[in-house]
């Protein structure tokens, strides 16, 4: 729902394509660049109370967005510093939250199970979007912000309801940095790793932040307001359910380098057509393979 928000607004302040791409640069850079500090830190600490922390976190920039908004005194650069901020954020509790799936869940139901948490995650990518476009064109931009930091609320309780196993720490005195190190080394020494991860970052860098120019599109060729807007931005996350209940439903899968390659190369083709579709339906199916494909190929890594 923010993200939907976000995007409208910097659109809505500037009408400019380079605006976007700037705030879309600084959203992602932090989980290109300490994507692997989220991961020691999952590691090291109770991820519970990491979790607890990082939505306490998002809650607060929310709330920040919701009044800065409100009150009209929101500029560009507060939009970047906002989103840079939630970035670091995400990344964190994005590596906490699939590391607490994989502690709890047996490695031979492991593809299963995160098929269902990815189901679960990206309805939310399907619910937000529409509800985010609807609610732009009822109350504003202001009050999109505002419902998103009211249910944080939710979240933070549901977090401390979990029935989790006790938490045992690390033994050792390693350093955090030391961690990242031997992350690194590891990966270096393994080039299956070391190839999925690469295809990653391609990816993460040059195609991810497709969604940010969406507004583009949905206002210059479209031509829809903010609910088409946000059925727009909704596609990515039906395919991307499509996706991970399919997966849910696998046996047997061998997942390889081969496959996730495929699955990036089906994120491309769908990305390219939808940059040259006039149809909103045709706009939509697009967007919805690209969110199947993304999907795949991170439930993939993940398994992987």
């Amino acid at each position: 729902m923010q993200n939907v928000a976000q995007s409208w607004l910097v659109w809505e302040l500037t009408r400019s394509p380079l605006a976007i791409g700037v705030v879309a640069f600084f959203d992602s850079m932090p989980r290109l660049l300490i994507g692997a500090l989220g991961g020691a830190i999952a590691d090291r600490f109770d991820r519970r109370r990491v979790l607890l922390i990082t939505q306490t976190l998002a809650m607060i920039q929310a709330i920040i967005y919701w009044l800065a908004v409100w009150f009209k005194v929101i500029a560009f650069w507060h939009i970047v510093v906002l989103a840079f901020f939630l970035g670091i954020v995400n990344t964190i509790n994005q590596t906490a939250r699939q590391s607490l799936v994989n502690s709890l869940v047996p490695k031979e139901e492991l593809l299963n199970a995160i098929g269902l948490q990815s189901s679960v995650f990206n309805f939310s990518k399907i619910l937000g979007p529409s509800a985010g476009g609807v609610i732009i064109a009822s109350i504003g931009v202001a009050g999109c912000f505002f419902v998103n930091a009211v249910s944080f609320l939710a979240l933070i309780y549901n977090l401390y309801l979990m029935d989790l196993p006790p938490w045992e720490g690390r033994v050792g005195r390693q350093s955090i940095w030391e961690d990242i190190k031997e992350g690194f080394v590891y990966v270096r020494g393994s080039r299956r790793i070391l190839h999925i991860i690469s295809i990653s970052y391609v990816m993460a860098m040059f195609g991810a932040p497709y969604n940010r120019f969406v507004p583009i599109f949905a206002t210059n060729t479209l031509r829809i307001g903010p609910t088409g807007f946000g059925l727009l931005m909704s596609a990515p996350g039906f395919g991307a359910t499509m996706a991970a209940l399919f997966l849910a439903s696998v046996k047997n899968l061998r997942v390889g380098i081969r496959w996730i390659c495929a699955c990036v190369l089906g994120f491309a083709v769908s990305l390219t057509l939808f940059a040259f579709s006039h149809s909103f339906i045709l706009s939509f199916l697009f967007l919805a393979m690209v969110g199947f494909c993304q999907r795949h190929h991170l439930i993939c890594w993940d398994v992987s």
